[in-house]
């Protein structure tokens, strides 16, 4: 069955009529831009992930179900702008279709009808990002979720498993000895960092790069809560860092700071995790055979500059010569 066929089908669960759809992707999803009778837009994500480095309970119903819930909340409790789940006709936040595969969930958000987040942000749009990132984790440590919300838990082992992942044969199939080397002992100083750090988890978006924020004027919009589950805070704050230039990396901070103020121990931990966001990175992106080159170009880079920087006790998050990518 067709892309299209998919999302008309998925799109039948709806009380609008499509009137064009545009196929966007597939990656963690396949993703369509859809548009009703009246010129509305959505964006309708059929859960069917291209590789099993993007598979697990999170994309199943309960787990599609409980972020928009999330989503619901934050929409509700807050003053933020976010992609307003939508329901089908029968009430439910979670449509199914049959596929090939077996069924298959489906959810449709609002569109945001926004830029992509520019490379070079603005002072007034870096604050902005600023406040969406404490505003989302002040909510986080006061929500309490409905009975059954289940969503993944970023913890230790978590990223013990998930890291582990470069030294087994995926890795190995891949990368050259020297880089595996080099990202072992970054692993283990992290892990042993994390492992140090006693803070209860809250849910948290975990996915803060710039491929999943928007803005107009100075206005900005998270988007693509897909990933989310209970982690560290500071993980948000650290993928946000890598999505500013260097230069503005304090203002970010500062923004937070007023919201969420952050110990001495806390900000030494953002370099770690920015890191440790890239790595994580790296790993969805060796079950997918087409990135495999683009892997082998920017590891050789990631290892010998910022990892290097972290191994020898030197800030790279602040650094003019840290590596995009």
């Amino acid at each position: 069955m067709s892309p299209e066929k998919l999302a008309q089908s998925a799109f039948l669960a709806y009380p609008f009529i499509a009137q064009e759809i545009v196929f966007l992707g597939h990656n963690e999803n396949m993703t369509f831009r859809m548009y009703d009778q009246q010129a509305n837009s959505y964006l309708l994500r059929i859960h069917l992930p291209l590789t099993a480095g993007f598979a697990g309970d999170r994309l199943q119903p309960a787990g599609i179900l409980s972020e928009l819930l999330w989503l619901e909340a934050l929409i509700r409790d807050t003053s933020l702008s976010l992609q307003q789940p939508m329901y089908t006709t029968n009430g439910a936040l979670v449509a199914t279709i049959t596929t090939p595969q077996g069924e298959v969930p489906c959810s449709l958000l609002r569109w945001i009808e926004a830029d992509p987040f520019p490379k070079q942000p603005t002072s007034d749009q870096v604050a902005y990002l600023g406040r969406i990132i404490a505003t989302m984790h002040l909510h986080a440590r006061s929500w309490r979720p409905p009975e059954g919300f289940a969503r993944p838990t970023y913890d230790l082992a978590f990223f013990q498993q998930h890291l582990g992942l470069l030294q087994g044969e995926l890795g190995k199939g891949v990368l050259q000895p020297k880089e595996l080397e080099v990202l072992a002992l970054v692993s283990d100083k992290i892990l042993t960092l994390i492992a140090q750090h006693q803070e209860p988890l809250i849910l948290v978006h975990t996915d803060l790069h710039r491929g999943n924020l928007l803005a107009s004027g100075a206005n900005v919009y998270p988007i693509d809560f897909s990933l989310c589950g209970f982690g560290l805070p500071l993980f948000d704050l650290g993928i946000a860092l890598l999505s500013v230039p260097t230069a503005r990396r304090q203002e970010l901070i500062q923004v937070y700071q007023q919201q969420q103020p952050l110990s001495t121990t806390e900000l030494k931990l953002l370099e770690p995790l920015a890191l440790l966001s890239r790595m994580c990175a790296y790993v969805y992106a060796l079950f997918n055979p087409t990135q495999h080159k683009w892997l082998q170009e920017r590891i050789p880079r990631f290892t010998a500059k910022e990892c290097r920087r972290f191994l020898e006790g030197q800030s790279f998050l602040f650094s003019e010569s840290q590596h995009q990518g």
